[in-house]
C-alpha cells in the first residue's frame, strides 16, 4: 500500500448475516454482489489487490481472472473477488508470489 488512512482495522464482516441475507434473498438483480460479500466475508483481510494496478506497474499482460484466482488458490492462499473494485482480488497472498502468477 502506498498510503492508507485512516484506517478500520476491526471486523468488516458478519459471515452469519451474510449467509442469512443470501439464502433469503429474493431479488435476483443483486445474487451477484451479495455472493461477492459472502465469499470477501470468509477471510478477515484489510485491503486487496487491483489486478490492473499491478500489471502496469510490472508491465505484464493482463490474464483472466478466473486463471489467477485458481492460481492463487493452488497455491494455498484464500482469494475472492471485493466489492471496492471489479478488478480487485482479497487475498492472503504477498505481492510477490501475486505478481509471479500474473507472468
Amino acid at each position: 500500500m502506498d498510503y492508507a488512512g485512516p484506517l478500520w482495522t476491526g471486523q468488516l464482516y458478519d459471515t452469519k448475516l451474510a449467509e442469512e441475507i443470501c439464502k433469503n434473498n429474493k431479488d435476483k438483480t443483486n445474487e451477484r454482489f451479495l455472493k461477492t460479500i459472502l465469499d470477501e466475508s470468509g477471510y478477515s483481510l484489510i485491503g486487496f489487490y487491483d489486478i490492473h494496478a499491478i500489471a502496469k506497474k510490472y508491465k505484464l499482460a493482463i490474464k483472466n481472472f478466473d486463471i489467477i484466482f485458481n492460481d492463487v488458490r493452488k497455491k494455498g492462499y484464500f482469494a475472492a473477488r471485493t466489492h471496492f473494485s471489479s478488478l480487485g482480488i482479497k487475498t492472503d497472498m504477498p505481492i510477490s508470489e501475486l505478481v509471479k502468477i500474473m507472468k
